[in-house]
C-alpha cells in the first residue's frame, strides 16, 4: 500500500470505465498502462484504442474528486513566470534588431490587425524604402513570423478574447500586450501576479457559468486545454456558443501519431497519465470539431518536441540503458535533441498540433 506526496493512500483513489469520448462504443484495445511518472505515484492507468473509430483515451482513470489529486501545486501550468520574457520587441538597441522591431511592428499592425501596446524604437526605414521593396521586405517578415509564431492570431475587429484554461496566465498577458481584450478562465485561478498587476479579469468555476457571455468572443484559445476534459464533445459545444459569427477557436494538444509518441511508445511524455484523458492525432481532432458544429479552417504542427524528457524516462526505467543516464541529463543534449523540431514539424509529424477552427 502506497501513499501520494500529500500523504493520501492511493487505494483510495477511485477510477471508472469510461465510453469512448469521440464515437460512444464501449469496444476498445488496451495499448500500454503506465504509472503517473510526473509527480511520482506508483499506480497503473491505461490507455485504450476504440475498435469502432480508432480514438485514443485513458481507461480506467480517476473518477472527477479522484483526480483533483493528481494536479498539485507543483503542476507546471500552475508555476508562475514573473512577467519577464513577455516583451513584444527586442530591447536592445543595436542596428538590426531596431531594424527587425520595426518589422516586427509593422507585421503586427499590418497583417495582424494589433495593437500593440509597446512600442518599438522607430528607425523609419520602412517609410523611406521605395515601395516595391518595402513591400517585400514586409511579406518576407510576414511569412517568418506566422512560422515562428503560430500562436498570434489575426484581429478582424472585435478584440474580445477568451482563454479556457488559462493555468499561469501567460497567454493571457500576451494577447494583451498585442491589444486584444482578454478574459482567462480556469476551474480554479493559478495566474502570476503580473497578470492581476495588469487588470486582466479571470473568471473560475464551469463553463455553464459563462453563458451570459454567449456569441461575445472572436477568439477563443485552449492550449494543451482539451486532452484533459472528461467530456470534450460536450465542452466543446459550449465553447461554440461562445464565439462569435465570425470568430475563431485556437486549439493546441499533442500528437499521439506523432514519431516521437511511436518511437518512444509508453515513454512518450505527453502521455502524462492520468492527467491526459483524450490522446489525440489530427484526424481525431478534426472529426471531433466536425461533430461539434466547427469547420476546420487550418491544421499545423508546432515546433516543439518533448524527446529529451521522453529518453529520460526511458533510460530511467530500462535498466541494461541505465549507462545513459549522465548523457541524457546533460543540456547539450537536450539541446541538440531538440533540433528534430524543425524536420518533425515540416514532415507533419510534430508532437503538437495547432488547429484553427470557426462555426
Amino acid at each position: 500500500m502506497g501513499c501520494d506526496p500529500d500523504g493520501e493512500m492511493l487505494n483510495q483513489i477511485r477510477t471508472e470505465e469510461v465510453a469512448c469520448p469521440l464515437c460512444f462504443s464501449r469496444s476498445r484495445r488496451r495499448l500500454f498502462a503506465d504509472p503517473d511518472r510526473a509527480h511520482q505515484r506508483e499506480v497503473d492507468f491505461a490507455v485504450v484504442e476504440c475498435i469502432y473509430c480508432g480514438f485514443r483515451f485513458t481507461s480506467p482513470r480517476p473518477d472527477r474528486e479522484s483526480m483533483v489529486r493528481f494536479y498539485p501545486d507543483a503542476y507546471g501550468p500552475y508555476q508562475g513566470f514573473g512577467g519577464s520574457g513577455l516583451a513584444l520587441f527586442d530591447p536592445r538597441s543595436f542596428f538590426l534588431v531596431r531594424f527587425k522591431n520595426e518589422l516586427k511592428y509593422s507585421v503586427l499592425t499590418k497583417h495582424y490587425g494589433c495593437k500593440p501596446q509597446e512600442l518599438p524604437p522607430r528607425l523609419s526605414i520602412l517609410n523611406h524604402m521605395p515601395e516595391g521593396i518595402r513591400e517585400m521586405a514586409e511579406g518576407l517578415a510576414f511569412w517568418l513570423h506566422k512560422k515562428r509564431n503560430p500562436r498570434v492570431p489575426v484581429c478582424n475587429g472585435n478584440r474580445k478574447a477568451l482563454d479556457v484554461g488559462c493555468g499561469n496566465g501567460m497567454y493571457l498577458l500576451f494577447l494583451k500586450r498585442l491589444g486584444w481584450d482578454v478574459t482567462g478562465f480556469d476551474i480554479a485561478s493559478h495566474v502570476d501576479a503580473a497578470v492581476s498587476d495588469a487588470g486582466i479579469p479571470v473568471l473560475t468555476g464551469s463553463l455553464e457559468s459563462l453563458l451570459p457571455y454567449r456569441g461575445a468572443f472572436a477568439l477563443i484559445s485552449m492550449w494543451h486545454v482539451l486532452e484533459h476534459l472528461p467530456d470534450p464533445a460536450a465542452d466543446l459545444q459550449r465553447i461554440r456558443d461562445l464565439l462569435s459569427h465570425d470568430g475563431s477557436l485556437l486549439i493546441g494538444v499533442p500528437n499521439s501519431a506523432s514519431i516521437t509518441a511511436k518511437l518512444m511508445r509508453s515513454y512518450w511524455y505527453q502521455w502524462d497519465l492520468p492527467r491526459h484523458l483524450n490522446h489525440f492525432t489530427p484526424g481525431s481532432m478534426v472529426r471531433l470539431l466536425n461533430k461539434t458544429g466547427f469547420r476546420v479552417k487550418t491544421l499545423s504542427h508546432l515546433h516543439k518536441t518533448s524527446l529529451p524528457q521522453s529518453l529520460r524516462s526511458w533510460v530511467e526505467k530500462e535498466e541494461r540503458w541505465r549507462f545513459l543516464k549522465p548523457l541524457v541529463k546533460m543540456e547539450g543534449f537536450s539541446r541538440a535533441v531538440r533540433l528534430l523540431d524543425y524536420p518533425l514539424a515540416l514532415t507533419r509529424s510534430g508532437e503538437n498540433i495547432l488547429v484553427m477552427a470557426g462555426k
